[in-house]
């Protein structure tokens, strides 16, 4: 039947005006960045690291022992100012002991270093290796130590090498150890 009204039309597909999706879904979240939270946990991994390493050498330098340095100190101020090699000139000798030595030791020993060297004269050289060093005694900021050193001349006038046993007095200053007197116990 058809209505007197509306006149016949014919029959047409009825096509949605926007497209079909299936079931509801909810739409794409956007894509977080992945970076913060790398840079994150570098961050926090370079912290925990760089705290163990600070706790580590903290604590070694707490439970160090001063004394465990000064045998290596004797040793280094020993070589320093009885080694001389061909052509050094007083200046730079003497340079050198005042690094390793404390301000009456470097008084006592720079003059003797002056003849020695004047003795040698520019041609010779001196060679001192220490082949044993003990500690006699160390408290707070002195120590001795006995140090046996073989010299060897080379140049003119050269003599065989020769063995000494000498005792090192040693001030710590500024938290080095100096050398401040020597005192010779024996000679081969």
């Amino acid at each position: 039947m058809v209505h007197p009204q509306y006149p016949q039309y014919p029959q047409v597909p009825v096509v949605p005006p926007y497209p079909q999706y299936g079931p509801y879904s909810p739409p794409p979240r956007p894509k977080r960045a992945v970076w913060p939270y790398v840079v994150g946990v570098v961050a926090l991994v370079i912290v925990l690291v760089g705290g163990a390493v600070a706790a580590f050498f903290g604590y070694r330098a707490l439970r160090e022992d001063p004394c465990d340095s000064v045998v290596a100190a004797a040793t280094r101020s020993v070589t320093t100012i009885f080694s001389m090699e061909q052509g050094v000139t007083e200046e730079q000798l003497l340079g050198r002991v005042r690094d390793t030595t404390t301000v009456s030791g470097y008084r006592k020993v720079a003059p003797a270093l002056t003849q020695t060297l004047a003795a040698f004269g520019p041609t010779a050289g001196v060679n001192a290796v220490v082949v044993r060093a003990s500690t006699i005694t160390c408290a707070g900021d002195t120590a001795t130590v006995r140090t046996t050193v073989r010299s060897t001349v080379s140049g003119a006038g050269s003599s065989p090498s020769s063995t000494v046993v000498m005792r090192v007095d040693m001030g710590r200053e500024n938290g080095r150890w100096l050398a401040d007197e020597f005192t010779l116990e024996s000679s081969k």
